[in-house]
């Protein structure tokens, strides 16, 4: 895996998996192991890796949500809503 400044490495066997973390030029930053799996010490080592990455790389992984519009403020202020949409506000 890699978020353009981090890797992660997995390495293990049995039940007893570890992750690391490498800088960029390949130091190690850190290390945690007793995993079950290779896939939950990967999953860690990725969740480790965007933690400690920096805040640009955090903010390209999420998503912004469009803004919600609300139809009734768009009604005109003057118009009164019918009666039977009255009954479900």
């Amino acid at each position: 895996m890699s978020n353009r400044t981090l890797r992660v490495k997995t390495s293990g066997r049995g039940s007893d998996w570890c992750y690391s973390v490498l800088s960029p030029d390949g130091r190690v930053l850190i290390t945690r192991r007793a995993y079950p799996s290779e896939y939950a010490a990967r999953n860690a080592g990725w969740a480790a890796a965007d933690a400690l990455s920096p805040v640009t790389v955090a903010m390209r992984l999420t998503q912004d949500r469009p803004a919600q519009v609300d139809w009734r403020a768009m009604r005109p202020a003057n118009s009164k809503p019918s009666f039977w949409r009255s009954l479900f506000r």
